[in-house]
């Protein structure tokens, strides 16, 4: 896997990409009209993680996925590439 992209230091808003320290990819999507519209997605074993009634912090998803976050990127402008 590759990424081409500018890391951010935080969650700006659905759509990010977040990759763990352990190499776990993960996607904040936004569901509008839900109670708790965004949605913290796994992109490995494609299921929703923990859904959040605002965006949220850094912290929060450290704690819902049990492991430091290595980088957020914007999904604006990266690019994944996934191979074996």
């Amino acid at each position: 896997m590759i990424f081409i992209d500018k890391r951010i230091k935080k969650v700006k808003g659905h759509g990010d990409i977040i990759l763990s320290k352990k190499g776990e990819l993960y996607a904040l999507v936004l569901d509008n009209g839900e109670r708790y519209p965004y949605h913290l997605i796994s992109l490995d074993e494609y299921v929703v993680i923990q859904s959040f009634d605002k965006i949220p912090t850094n912290k929060e998803i450290e704690d819902e996925i049990e492991a430091k976050i290595d980088a957020i990127f914007n999904n604006k402008s990266v690019k994944m590439i996934y191979g074996n």
